[in-house]
C-alpha cells in the first residue's frame, strides 16, 4: 500500500479490502463503523535464558562432533594446486558432455578439469584433494561438476570459497567440501616466484580429523604448517554422503518407512 507522500505500507488482504472501501487505512471494523481495535503494546524487554552447560567441555572431553557408523573418521590426501579464482563449472566439465545421459564413469574422469588444465588428469591420482582459489564452481548448475570430480576418486576440494550452486550439488552428489582461504594464501604465497603452473603437485598433505574438526596440514619433510579448526560435518549431513548422495538418503529414508 502507498500514500501521496511516497511511503509504503505493509498490510494484510483483509486492511487493503478495508481501506479501498474507506479511502484511507482503516480495519476491517471500521467498514462496518466500529472503532479500530487498539493495537496490542509491543514488548520493551528481552529475555536472556542461560546458556546450557556443555557436559563434554566440563569433563575435559574433546572429541568434537559424532561420526555416523561408516563415515571415515579421517580423511586425507595430498594437495593438488589449482591456481584460480573462479574456476567455473565449465572448466570443471565441458560443456559439450553436459547433456549427453549416457557419458560413462571413465569419461567424466578422464575430462575432468580439462577445460581448466588439460594436463589435470595426468598430474592428479586417487586420493588427492583439490585445493584452489575463491569462488571454486561458479556458473551454471550442472551436478556433472561434483561428479567428474568424484569420478576421479577425488573425495574432497578446498577453496578460499565456493560458488553456491556447486556448494549445494556437491552435498547432493556426497562430494565433500571445506573452505579454508588461511590454506590457499598460504600456497599461493609459497610459489608466489615460481614458474606459472595451472595444476601443481604440492607435497603437502592435509588431515581432516571430523570428530574433532580440526585441519592439519603438513609440509613434505612432515612438519606441520597448519592447524585451523572447521566447522562441524552435522549428522544429517554425514548420512547424505554415507548414502552416496542425497538421492540415495531419500530412497533410504522411504525405506525406512515402508518397514
Amino acid at each position: 500500500m502507498g500514500s501521496r507522500d511516497a511511503k509504503a505500507f505493509l498490510a494484510s488482504p483483509e486492511v487493503v479490502a478495508a481501506s479501498a472501501v474507506v479511502g484511507k487505512i482503516a480495519s476491517p471494523e471500521e467498514v462496518e463503523g466500529r472503532p479500530c481495535p487498539p493495537t496490542p503494546p509491543v514488548g520493551t524487554s528481552v529475555t536472556v535464558h542461560e546458556k546450557p552447560v556443555d557436559a563434554s567441555a566440563e569433563s575435559g572431553d574433546d572429541s568434537g562432533s559424532g561420526v555416523l557408523p561408516g563415515f571415515p573418521e579421517e580423511i586425507e590426501g595430498e594437495l593438488v594446486l589449482c591456481d584460480a579464482d573462479n574456476i567455473n563449472t565449465d572448466g570443471i566439465y565441458p560443456g559439450k558432455y553436459t547433456y549427453q545421459d549416457d557419458v560413462p564413469r571413465e569419461k567424466m574422469a578422464e575430462v575432468c578439469m580439462e577445460n581448466y588444465d588439460p594436463e589435470f588428469g595426468k598430474k592428479t591420482k586417487a586420493g588427492d584433494i583439490i585445493i584452489s582459489g575463491f569462488n571454486f564452481g561458479t556458473g551454471s548448475s550442472r551436478e556433472q561438476a561434483a561428479t567428474c570430480i568424484l569420478a576421479r576418486d577425488i573425495k574432497l576440494v578446498v577453496s578460499g570459497s565456493f560458488g553456491n550452486i556447486f556448494s549445494r550439488n556437491a552435498i547432493n552428489n556426497a562430494l565433500l567440501t571445506l573452505e579454508i582461504p588461511q590454506l590457499i594464501n598460504m600456497l599461493r604465497e609459497k610459489y608466489a616466484s615460481a614458474e606459472p603452473e595451472l595444476t601443481r603437485r604440492t607435497g603437502w598433505f592435509l588431515k581432516w580429523n571430523v570428530p574433532k574438526s580440526i585441519v592439519t596440514v603438513k609440509d613434505s619433510e612432515g612438519n606441520v604448517v597448519l592447524e585451523t579448526k572447521v566447522g562441524e560435518l552435522g549428522a544429517n549431513l554425514q548420512e547424505i554422503i554415507i548414502q552416496g548422495g542425497l538421492e540415495g538418503w531419500v530412497r533410504s529414508e522411504l525405506k525406512k518407512e515402508q518397514q
